[in-house]
């Protein structure tokens, strides 16, 4: 489904179509609602907390258009995010990867943040977005709940960084600045 959704929406770049836009709208609506069945108790706390928020903001306004505005605006996501699911597919099945989760596993805790902190900084300075989900499968199955969130940590510290030089993540705020009325997935 995701693919379908993936094809759709960078059919919709190159050739953008009411349509188009709300087959994706749909698509990626409904891959959302999949998602959750699957997601953590905190995840669907938290899309709960903020689709209420945005209804509420929406009725508030008495503009319930102003949901479907911001879902058109969020279509972008479905070219951007399977291709994320992709790379990380990719990295899961690579046959690499259990040797570098061993290597990466025989480090200390500290060896292991900095790894984490380095790897994040170099695959932040191009994907700023997803790094840790592509990340991710370098830890063992068996790693701690505090381990995890202890690289997570380490993992946002080496994004943060380098959204401070990386010429992608610059050249973004830079452009919209000068630029407002192109989109920012059309930087």
């Amino acid at each position: 489904m995701l693919a379908a959704v993936w094809l759709l929406e960078l059919s919709n770049l190159a050739r953008p179509s009411r349509l188009l836009s709300a087959l994706v709208m749909a698509g990626l609506l409904a891959f959302v609602l999949l998602a959750l069945l699957r997601a953590s108790v905190h995840i669907r706390v938290l899309f709960a907390g903020v689709g209420g928020l945005a209804a509420s903001i929406a009725a508030m306004k008495s503009e319930p258009a102003l949901l479907v505005a911001g879902l058109e605006r969020a279509l972008v996501f479905g070219a951007f995010l399977p291709s994320v699911l992709l790379l990380r597919a990719t990295v899961e099945n690579s046959p690499r990867i259990a040797s570098l989760r061993e290597g990466v596993e025989a480090l200390d805790g500290q060896a292991r943040e900095n790894w984490m902190v380095c790897g994040s900084h170099a695959l932040g300075s191009v994907l700023n977005v997803g790094t840790m989900g592509i990340l991710a499968p370098v830890l063992g199955r068996d790693t701690s709940a505090s381990d995890r969130v202890a690289l997570a940590a380490a993992s946002v510290r080496g994004v943060g960084t380098a959204v401070m030089w990386s010429p992608f993540f610059v050249s973004l705020g830079f452009v919209s600045h000068l630029v407002p009325s192109v989109k920012l997935w059309e930087v």
